[in-house]
């Protein structure tokens, strides 16, 4: 997922008056919701939750800049003093 973002500004000099053209093309990846939730979740995390940035919206197609909270999940023995890893268990905390 890549897209070119073009720029195309205008700088005036404020003591010489004089203006620069400046033109850039910036390579920008972008992910969406699911695609972040995978990585997050392969990589020990799970999603407390999504939300759209300063506004703390609920996701749409409008949103543009987006706020993910994740914890990591810890990993709990049954027997701390016990070292069978065959009784390990999961939670999420």
């Amino acid at each position: 997922n890549l897209v070119d973002v073009n720029y195309h500004m205008f700088v005036k000099n404020k003591h010489t008056n004089n203006v620069s053209e400046i033109k850039e093309t910036h390579k920008m990846r972008y992910l969406f919701v699911p695609e972040i939730q995978f990585l997050l979740e392969e990589s020990g995390f799970y999603v407390a939750t999504f939300e759209e940035w300063m506004t703390r919206s609920k996701l749409g197609f409008g949103s543009w800049n987006i706020v993910i909270v994740a914890n990591r999940i810890r990993r709990v023995f049954a027997d701390a003093t016990h070292h069978d890893h065959s009784s390990r268990r999961e939670y999420k905390q």
